[in-house]
């Protein structure tokens, strides 16, 4: 795990961490990546390369895009599943905007759980990719894999 002023990607994670050590953080781990360019490519390739393939998802099925409501700003968007580490798991959703000229872009990525509680406010995902079963299973294997590390700490 990357440390940073002795502070771990789960403590900047950790809503208890003073926001401004959670802003440091990032800030400084974005000038890391932003210094090394083969870590910074093969991030933005991977990036790119999971954007492709959401792009292709939904041309082979249209309910691959579930839509999302904002409230805030009283629009409606699509999410689409982006699957970084594994082309066969999706770890995050991407919300696209529709513009007046046709086009779709990009607005911001959400977690998994997030994503699916913002698409419930129109209507229940039916998809084979935002299910809260995976979201559930996936957030408990994260919790299992961070006791097993602490394990072998000791």
């Amino acid at each position: 795990m990357l440390l940073i002023n002795d502070m771990d990607l789960d403590m900047a994670y950790d809503k208890k961490t003073p926001k401004e050590a959670r802003i440091a953080y990032f800030k400084e781990f974005a000038e890391r990546i932003n210094a090394d360019n083969r870590c910074f490519n093969r991030l933005k390739n991977r990036l790119e390369d999971s954007i492709k393939l959401a792009i292709k998802r939904v041309e082979w099925n249209y309910k691959t895009a579930i839509p999302m409501y904002n409230p805030r700003q009283k629009k409606g968007s699509l999410l689409l599943p982006l699957a970084l580490l594994d082309e066969s798991h999706v770890d995050l959703a991407m919300v696209v905007q529709r513009h007046a000229s046709g086009a779709y872009q990009e607005e911001t990525i959400l977690s998994l759980d997030y994503a699916y509680s913002n698409s419930r406010l129109i209507t229940r995902p039916d998809s084979d990719w935002l299910k809260v079963e995976s979201i559930v299973k996936d957030s408990h294997e994260a919790v299992d894999d961070y006791e097993d590390d602490e394990e072998e700490d000791y």
